[in-house]
């Protein structure tokens, strides 16, 4: 998150989940002038391009999903890691809705 934990450990502590992503927005909106999305990574990198003067790049995934290995996860695993980021999850719906404006 834009909130510097690791300086400041107890920073999400002494405020609540809703301030914190309050802050860590303020910081999207004052300080950040260019941001993508890992969502809508190819619209992001073009954006990049276009206001860094870049050539585009071309990409071939190196990552590929195994179909023959899936990863399966118990459900209690799943909810205690969307408990862990519920802050992240909130800040980036909110960037979500900030990066569509920006290129609409």
């Amino acid at each position: 998150m834009l909130l510097n934990r690791m300086y400041t450990p107890d920073i999400t502590r002494e405020m609540s989940p809703d301030q914190a992503v309050d802050e860590a927005l303020a910081c999207v909106k004052g300080r950040i002038t260019q941001y993508g999305l890992l969502s809508r990574f190819e619209e992001s990198l073009s954006r990049f391009a276009s206001t860094f003067h870049w050539t585009f790049p071309v990409m071939e995934p190196l990552n590929r999903k195994n179909t023959a290995r899936p990863l399966a996860f118990a459900r209690r695993d799943l909810e205690k890691i969307v408990s862990l980021n519920a802050i992240d999850l909130a800040f980036y719906a909110q960037v979500e809705a900030l990066f569509d404006a920006l290129v609409n």
